[in-house]
């Protein structure tokens, strides 16, 4: 939130996480056609590689944030947009706390695991095509700057804190 002038701004004593959700659930009302999600600086996070080195990982908006449609409390539908990442209590013995990206990180990176060294590997390419036909290109030709829509209520998934990790 310190980073976006909007949130910034919204943000006079509410928590930024709170302001930044609040945010983006109001989409409707301050998306625009010369910025849309361009105005939402990315997310960085960091991963420690098979060396030992640091390195930083980009989530940018176009990949946070999914607009939906929804019914308020006098039962009219709004669009609202939602971010793809949040909080979650789950705590390892051997890791320590637990971050499940999800398929935000899928649309950013072609991901892969190697099963012998058990890495995660990230590469920023444009996706290829799963047929003749063509595919899709992440390029941003205007379309990063709107997010993706999802059709009915968002599926929460559950997971088994009990079991190790």
């Amino acid at each position: 939130c310190s980073k976006w002038e909007r949130c910034q701004t919204h943000s006079k004593g509410v928590p930024s996480s709170v302001a930044f959700n609040e945010l983006l659930h109001a989409c409707g009302d301050w998306l625009t056609k010369e910025k849309g999600l361009l105005e939402i600086p990315s997310v960085f996070f960091h991963v420690k590689s098979g060396d030992g080195k640091l390195e930083a990982f980009e989530l940018t908006a176009w990949a946070l944030v999914t607009e939906m449609r929804m019914r308020e409390w006098d039962n009219s539908v709004k669009k609202v947009c939602k971010s793809s990442i949040g909080k979650m209590e789950y705590i390892t013995q051997k890791n320590g706390p637990v971050w499940i990206f999800g398929h935000p990180l899928f649309y950013e990176y072609n991901v892969g695991y190697d099963m012998s060294t058990k890495q995660v590997s990230l590469k920023k390419e444009e996706c290829q095509p799963c047929s003749a036909e063509g595919g899709v290109s992440l390029s941003d030709d205007g379309r990063r700057r709107w997010p993706r829509a999802a059709q009915g209520e968002p599926r929460i998934t559950h997971y088994n804190l009990n079991l190790p990790l």
